[in-house]
C-alpha cells in the first residue's frame, strides 16, 4: 500500500499545483471581469443622468 502511495505522491503533487494556479488565474479573471462590469454600469448610469438633465433644461 506505501508503494502505490509512493508512485502516486508525483502526480497528486502536480495536480493540486495545477489546481492552484488555474483557482489563482481564474480569480484574477473573476475579479477583473466585476470590476469591468462595475465601471460599465456606472458609466452607463452616468451617461442617463446627464442626457436625462439636459432633456429637461428650459
Amino acid at each position: 500500500m506505501e508503494n502505490i502511495i509512493q508512485e502516486l505522491l508525483p502526480y497528486a503533487k502536480g495536480f493540486a499545483g495545477f489546481y492552484l494556479i488555474g483557482n489563482v488565474i481564474a480569480g484574477i479573471f473573476g475579479f477583473g471581469f466585476i470590476i469591468y462590469v462595475f465601471r460599465t454600469i456606472i458609466k452607463s448610469h452616468k451617461e442617463f443622468d446627464k442626457e436625462f438633465k439636459n432633456r429637461w433644461r428650459l
